[in-house]
């Protein structure tokens, strides 16, 4: 849970949140304002005391996502590496725009993309490494440096 003060165009105001939803369609979902409130009211009062016993109501709210990678026996191992895309032919139909088409090795038209994702919960731990050793992948153009758990992406 968070609870972060800000100031804003009409004055000062709180950013808290975040509830989890773990059922329905994330694609689709609209923002469940009571389920928030139910779930969040508690938690944000007991950071910030004043909201206990005020009035208020909140401005709006937002539905997100976050991406988790598989569960292996080392637990949730974040990507880390480059994405080898190949592009469609310019006078090829449009796809639709879910994912693009990935393939291994990168051919020289190929754009340079670089990853790093699905740290999760370990974020905290991992994220000073992996983004050193990922922006010195990126300056080199070799990810011998990565941890090689890291550099397996497969896009289904």
């Amino acid at each position: 849970r968070y609870l972060v003060p800000l100031e804003g165009p009409d004055g000062p105001y709180l950013c808290g949140g975040a509830s989890q939803e773990h059922d329905g369609d994330l694609h689709s979902r609209e923002p469940d304002l009571e389920r928030a409130m139910r779930e969040l009211h508690g938690p944000l009062s007991e950071m910030f005391p004043p909201l206990k016993t005020s009035e208020w109501t909140p401005a709006r709210a937002s539905v997100g996502s976050k991406g988790l990678t598989p569960r292996t026996s080392a637990g949730r191992i974040p990507y880390c590496g480059r994405l080898h895309l190949t592009l469609p032919p310019q006078d090829a139909p449009p796809k639709p725009p879910i994912l693009p088409s990935f393939s291994y090795p990168a051919t020289s038209s190929s754009p340079q993309v670089w990853l790093l994702a699905g740290l999760g919960s370990r974020g905290l731990v991992h994220h000073a490494v992996l983004g050193e050793r990922l922006a010195h992948a990126v300056l080199t153009g070799s990810e011998m440096l990565l941890p090689k758990e890291s550099r397996v992406i497969k896009i289904l």
